[in-house]
């Protein structure tokens, strides 16, 4: 069966993702996330690609794009090829380091512009590798709250402008924003405008339900639960779906 294309176009932005193979480790030490964002660096320049955020995990990335030349593919193929050549250099192994195609979601409105946002800075607290985003110095959080000098490739002000055109006052802002999604209490979430139950409507298919399992989640703030119990669906069916 032949891959469906990928959905790009000049002008677009997307959340993108890769994960190792079999979930293994990508980034065993501190070097390795060094390499990965030099090479992020050449791409985002010889792509003209605009990065708002990202995240290094350890067995999967982040990265939030803009593609003014509509070339998703192009670059994400050099991206993760030429970082997994220097890190099976590096390691002396063979074989494939990521697992599969990357995956992308378009991001059609500010809402879930701003989700990804807040989700790639608290992903590492939400998995258990630090108590707080500013914690993690591998995301792109410091950086656009001004807690530690940006990456040339890295983008702030578009962030930024969503809260404040001053650029202290927006990064006050913007921390706020991000910390308010580790409360449990999810009707903080700004971007939380549609209800469960208009977002599933009766009589939808299951690649409709899928899809909007994705943007409960990614753009309107809902737990991974609370789509599960209106669902009636398996917690663990819920995360599948998202990831």
């Amino acid at each position: 069966m032949p891959r469906k294309h990928r959905i790009q176009f000049p002008g677009a932005f997307f959340h993108v993702m890769s994960r190792g193979t079999a979930k293994a480790d990508i980034f065993l030490d501190d070097s390795d996330r060094n390499c990965f964002l030099d090479i992020l660096s050449e791409v985002v320049e010889r792509c003209s690609w605009v990065c708002h955020s990202y995240c290094l995990m350890n067995n999967h990335y982040h990265i939030l794009i803009e593609t003014p030349m509509g070339n998703l593919s192009q670059g994400m193929h050099l991206l993760n090829t030429f970082y997994c050549k220097r890190f099976n250099e590096k390691y002396g192994r063979v074989g494939h380091l990521l697992q599969g195609r990357f995956t992308s979601f378009l991001i059609e409105d500010d809402g879930y512009f701003m989700s990804v946002c807040r989700y790639t800075s608290l992903n590492p607290v939400l998995s258990g590798l630090c108590a707080h985003p500013e914690n993690w110095q591998w995301s792109s959080y410091g950086p656009t709250a001004g807690l530690c000098s940006a990456p040339d490739f890295l983008e702030t002000s578009y962030i930024l402008r969503f809260f404040d055109n001053d650029t202290n006052r927006a990064r006050e802002a913007y921390i706020r924003f991000v910390l308010e999604g580790m409360s449990s209490d999810t009707s903080a979430t700004p971007w939380k405008k549609a209800s469960l139950q208009s977002l599933f409507p009766k009589g939808m298919g299951k690649l409709e339900r899928n899809f909007a399992i994705r943007k409960a989640f990614l753009e309107h703030g809902y737990t991974a639960k609370e789509i599960a119990s209106h669902l009636n669906l398996d917690l663990s069916t819920i995360y599948r779906i998202i990831k």
